[in-house]
């Protein structure tokens, strides 16, 4: 499992990429597009609005099927905020891309 944390308000923030051990995998860079896949309306809300205020450009999707719609949009978004359980297809089909 991944998780995020942000490394301040500055401008040269960037989300940090973080296994379950606190091991670092990845820095993400502020300006990059990020796709919020969530079928938690508040929690969609939540995390466009912070993440947004960190500067980075963020779509969103309330299920599997439209974030590969998002996807096909925006083939060039750089990180994916899945949560892998929700009703319908769950997310765990990204693991299949």
């Amino acid at each position: 499992m991944r998780n995020w944390t942000g490394t301040g308000n500055d401008p040269q923030t960037s989300l940090r990429i973080i296994t379950s051990d606190e091991e670092v995998c990845t820095m993400v860079p502020p300006d990059a597009r990020l796709l919020i896949v969530d079928d938690d309306p508040a929690i969609r809300e939540f995390l466009k609005t912070r993440l947004m205020m960190e500067g980075y450009e963020v779509s969103e999707a309330e299920d599997a099927e439209k974030a590969l719609e998002r996807l096909e949009e925006h083939p060039d978004t750089d990180l994916i905020l899945l949560d892998v359980i929700m009703p319908g297809a769950s997310g765990s089909i990204f693991s299949e891309l």
